[in-house]
């Protein structure tokens, strides 16, 4: 029998353990998130906006 608490996976170039992993990635998220638009802006020169419009 495998103890759940010994068992790892991997985010990135690390290995972590599981129940850690999904509080490691929401991190991530919401670090990420509050630039997004921002980056997209940037990167797109602004058309993905345009797009999002006809979109929606």
């Amino acid at each position: 029998m495998v103890d759940k608490s010994q068992e790892t996976t991997h985010f990135g170039f690390q290995t972590v353990a599981k129940e850690q992993k999904a509080d490691m990635v929401a991190h991530v998220f919401h670090s990420v998130a509050s630039k997004y638009d921002v980056m997209n802006d940037l990167m797109s020169f602004g058309i993905h906006r345009l797009w999002e419009a006809i979109h929606d």
